[in-house]
């Protein structure tokens, strides 16, 4: 037996005029998630979930927004929809004893229980209780992107996992030295070449490495793997030193992938 288990998700804009759909549940408020279908968006998650356990290509690809056969559809059908083309290709779902909705008493892990839109943990602490978009620091500043154009962001290695390895003869040798990669449309009015030496800073620092020019960065973002010790680096400073200490609003959490630099051939 092939045991599978999916995870899905979904991201609709809020939309003034529009009915909240959620789950099969429509609720009364004065605005709903804007799409194509209905927009609910907990239906959509577990269509995906459902999908991607059975190796198969997401909701998009068979109900497709640009089909008008679906405009304002129920998504409650599309659901019933891709659980019969899981059961036509063999898959089922597996009965723990739990019934059809093992969820319908909640135990979800809030201060109700229950699935919950308004956090009073949250609206406690000063901020919004609804859903909200916390702006990043840096990503949109137009003003420091005039300055600093590109975002950096710092991916794990694939070798290293964390920094407790990278002085470990067969992974270090793997990878030996780091570096930054350039999409082309931004290495080339750089003079940044594949293996040129560039230095990459901000107001906050600078550190220096090798570049590498690939389409696997998108354009306007500099792709720094971390995970090498700060020795590795030319100058013995990684892109830690470019970083901010700004902290995000919810949870406190760091905002390093939130970083605008510039960088330049040596």
């Amino acid at each position: 037996m092939s045991l599978r288990i999916g995870h899905g998700y979904d991201i609709h804009r809020t939309l003034k005029g529009r009915k909240l759909v959620l789950g099969g549940v429509t609720f009364d408020t004065d605005f709903g998630l804007d799409g194509h279908s209905d927009a609910d968006a907990l239906t959509h998650a577990i269509c995906d979930a459902l999908l991607g356990a059975a190796g198969l290509p997401d909701i998009g690809h068979f109900f497709p927004n640009t089909d008008p056969a679906y405009k304002n559809a129920d998504s409650q059908l599309l659901l019933q929809k891709v659980v019969a083309a899981l059961r036509e290709r063999g898959w089922a779902k597996i009965d723990f004893g739990q019934g059809s909705a093992p969820h319908a008493d909640g135990n979800f892990i809030t201060q109700s229980g229950k699935l919950e839109f308004y956090s009073q943990a949250l609206a406690d602490q000063g901020l919004d209780g609804l859903p909200f978009f916390d702006p990043p620091a840096e990503a949109m500043d137009t003003e420091l992107a005039g300055r600093f154009p590109l975002a950096l962001i710092t991916p794990k290695t694939h070798l290293f996992l964390n920094s407790t390895f990278p002085n470990q003869k067969r992974q270090h040798s793997a990878q030996p030295e780091p570096y930054v990669v350039l999409h082309p449309d931004d290495a080339s009015p750089r003079e940044v070449a594949d293996g040129t030496e560039v230095r990459v800073f901000n107001e906050r620092g600078a550190f220096v490495c090798k570049a590498r020019v690939s389409d696997e960065a998108r354009p306007g973002v500099a792709v720094a793997p971390m995970g090498w010790w700060s020795a590795d680096y030319p100058e013995g400073r990684s892109s830690q030193v470019t970083t901010s200490q700004r902290l995000t609003a919810l949870g406190d959490a760091p905002t390093f992938n939130d970083n605008r630099v510039e960088v330049e051939a040596l």
